[in-house]
């Protein structure tokens, strides 16, 4: 079924998002190359695991600012310090629980 292809695909880098950081980069490359592209105020927004690497993205690649609605796997991530202003919902971070999961 497509849950299972998808998950496929994603599984190794949900194990190790560390991989998808030169897929965003150049999807914000290409982002950029537009011409209506107001380049000086991109963010990085995502929901679950999307949540997460919106706060990767605060922290390794070239965005504004970064919002992470119910980022599960964030708590991996602690250690790692944003470069820009992040709105973070993600209640629950302290148990290691999932939030998204509920």
């Amino acid at each position: 079924d497509d849950l299972s292809k998808t998950m496929a695909v994603l599984g190794p880098w949900m194990q190790d998002p560390t991989g998808i950081r030169a897929r965003a980069t150049a999807a914000l490359g290409v982002l950029k190359s537009q011409a209506q592209t107001d380049t000086s105020r991109l963010a990085a927004i995502g929901y679950c695991w999307g949540g997460s690497l919106a706060f990767l993205a605060a922290c390794r690649i070239d965005v504004d600012c970064a919002v992470a609605y119910y980022g599960g796997q964030i708590i991996q991530f602690v250690d790692e310090r944003p470069k820009v202003p992040v709105v973070a919902i993600t209640p629950n971070l302290a148990t290691g629980r999932k939030p998204c999961q509920y």
